[in-house]
């Protein structure tokens, strides 16, 4: 039985974890609801002013915390150590990009500036 048809959750009794892999989900409202957050994010946080904010901290030789969306529509919380913004190309696209030490991952990362969400300055 799906979970997704049932009207309550009495007497439901699940025998194994619940993982990832388990929850289908079409990738029409993925995709929509990915848009949807990166068009609010721009409202927010305008491209120009990420943009500045970047630039500040690359000057400043400082580390921003950053809020990304990921095309699978997964939030990633980075602190990162922005190097270089500038346009860059993959699979024969162009797009704006960060070249960033990322904490998390002990390694430099390329992150689109459309795909961040939110940008916070780390004071010292």
């Amino acid at each position: 039985m799906a979970l997704s048809r049932c009207r309550t959750l009495e007497g439901i009794v699940l025998r194994r974890p619940i993982h990832r892999k388990h929850v289908w989900v079409d990738y029409r409202i993925v995709k929509f609801l990915t848009r949807f957050q990166y068009e609010k994010a721009g409202r927010a946080l305008p491209v120009d002013r990420r943009k500045e904010l970047i630039q500040r901290a690359i000057e400043a030789r400082r580390p921003v915390r950053i809020v990304y969306l990921k095309p699978s529509g997964i939030k990633s919380h980075r602190l990162v150590w922005p190097l270089e913004l500038g346009e860059v190309e993959y699979q024969g696209r162009q797009f704006l990009a960060l070249r960033a030490f990322c904490d998390h991952r002990h390694a430099e990362r390329t992150f689109r500036v459309d795909r961040i969400l939110d940008i916070e300055p780390v004071e010292p």
